[in-house]
């Protein structure tokens, strides 16, 4: 009987320990990977390992992440496919009762001189299945392909394709063609923590992940970002 109390005590514990806001609960494997997304290396995204209190964006998180320019707040619920709330659903931080600004993220940072681009999504919920998610960039500010298709002129990708082999993938859009650039490993190049955010009663996650700038291939600016997901990997 002693041991199964200690048993559920420590199982108690650990399991509140997890949901602590600001946690990362899938660290990145490798030095670059934890300077790039866990600075100070205390398993935090927060600006300390006492989690986040407040907000969990600007000066309270560790990396002071830029929110993509919305036109309104990020709706919960409104996918094509995919739950409500769910692990393919991006959602945003109540601010005063209403859906802000600060669901997509994006940060360029310099380490050992090495420039990264950094993106940050606010997730409904949790999952190891296999998804996108992705930033869709128009480049050459030109709003179209020469596709016939849907894309409104998004001309690079940047995508994180999880599930078995996971990887960051960076793709070209020319017209219908699509070409794979480069892919680096997700788990040397992505993150997932603990937001604040409690969309639809429950907590939110951060899923976290970089790529060289390099990688890219920019050179103008500006550049018009979309964040959306997919309910496949690739």
């Amino acid at each position: 009987m002693k041991k199964i109390v200690t048993y559920l005590l420590i199982c108690f514990v650990s399991l509140t320990f997890s949901q602590t806001p600001g946690l990362i609960y899938q660290r990145v494997q490798g030095t670059t990977g934890q300077r790039v997304l866990d600075p100070n290396n205390d398993g935090f995204i927060s600006l300390t390992s006492s989690g986040f209190s407040g907000t969990d964006y600007g000066a309270n998180s560790e990396l002071k992440m830029i929110p993509l320019p919305i036109i309104q707040g990020e709706a919960a619920g409104d996918l094509t496919t995919g739950s409500s709330g769910g692990h393919t659903d991006i959602v945003s931080a109540l601010v005063n009762g209403q859906p802000s600004n600060q669901s997509a993220y994006i940060l360029y940072k310099t380490v050992d001189g090495i420039p990264y681009v950094i993106i940050r999504m606010r997730i409904g919920k949790a999952s190891t299945s296999p998804k996108g998610y992705s930033f869709l960039l128009n480049t050459d500010g030109i709003f179209t392909t020469g596709s016939t298709g849907s894309n409104p002129g998004y001309d690079k990708e940047i995508v994180y394709q999880t599930g078995s082999g996971a990887v960051i993938a960076v793709y070209t859009h020319s017209g219908s063609t699509t070409t794979l650039n480069s892919q680096y490993p997700a788990e040397q190049f992505s993150q997932r923590s603990v937001a604040l955010s409690t969309t639809n009663g429950d907590l939110d996650y951060f899923y976290d992940f970089f790529i060289p700038f390099s990688a890219l291939g920019i050179t103008e600016n500006p550049v018009g970002i979309t964040a959306v997901t997919v309910t496949s990997s690739g």
